[in-house]
């Protein structure tokens, strides 16, 4: 068998294939933003979508990367995660009509959102002054994650019943809007992919999602629990973290956001 015939039978996702199926794209005809509030893998979002829009060759920006400037405003196609707002207008974000914009909402449970905010803002996160213990963090350390999720109104200006608000209001049926789940992307890590990859509309959409999972699937693989940046990825946190009594009076604050996303039962 010569050399060129054993190029020829390289796997099928090597270097080269890859580098054949991106000169072969359709130029993308539509931007695509990514909302996602924090404590729900933005940090993932942030280097996920980084990956799609160079391989699907348009802009990248990010708060994330403070240099990159805003988006441009002149109908070029670009990738934007993760906008962390599920609100339209937002200071990163030219204004632009929503028919050259695809949007995707990655939302996760709340309980599990406020879970994860007591552990990073008492624990895990330096301040901005990088002091480990800044009076805030004193204060939260001094409390049960129970009164936190609880209290967690009292110390945001922004509370996160409010910050859903905006999505609560939308026509998810409208087709230029994508809603996927963290608690997808955590179990079911293709069915996520698939979604969010069909708005940057590769040639080839089930080579790209194998491609993806491949790469990034092992980041979601259970790990035990500590107190790191990631402490733990599983859904449910909130089952094993709250009394049963604090999970219902969360019930009640965002039962709407809880009953329409399937986070009930």
């Amino acid at each position: 068998m010569s050399i060129v015939q054993r190029k020829e039978k390289r796997p099928f996702f090597g270097s080269d294939w890859i580098k054949r199926s991106l000169s072969r794209q359709r130029p993308l005809t539509q931007s695509v933003v990514v909302h996602g509030l924090h404590k729900s893998a933005t940090m993932f979002l942030f280097e996920f979508f980084q990956t799609v829009a160079a391989d699907r060759g348009v802009p990248f920006y990010s708060a994330n990367l403070p240099d990159a400037g805003l988006p441009p405003n002149d109908g070029t196609p670009f990738c934007l995660s993760p906008l962390r707002s599920f609100e339209f207008e937002n200071a990163q974000m030219p204004n632009e009509s929503v028919g050259s914009t695809k949007r995707i909402f990655h939302i996760r449970d709340p309980r599990d959102i406020l879970v994860s905010e007591y552990y990073s803002f008492g624990w895990i996160h330096p301040d901005e002054k990088g002091q480990m213990l800044s009076r805030r963090r004193t204060e939260i350390q001094e409390m049960s994650v129970d009164d936190y999720v609880l209290q967690q109104p009292e110390f945001s200006s922004w509370p996160l019943n409010e910050k859903f608000e905006p999505l609560l209001k939308l026509d998810l049926q409208n087709p230029d809007f994508a809603l996927v789940r963290y608690e997808d992307m955590v179990l079911n890590f293709p069915v996520w992919v698939k979604a969010v990859v069909e708005p940057f509309d590769f040639s080839a959409p089930d080579r790209t999602v194998n491609r993806y999972v491949k790469k990034f699937a092992h980041q979601f693989e259970a790990k035990s629990e500590s107190m790191t940046h990631r402490r733990k990825v599983t859904p449910g946190d909130h089952k094993e973290k709250l009394q049963p009594e604090t999970i219902e009076r969360l019930n009640e604050r965002f039962h709407e956001v809880l009953s329409r996303f399937g986070y009930l039962g």
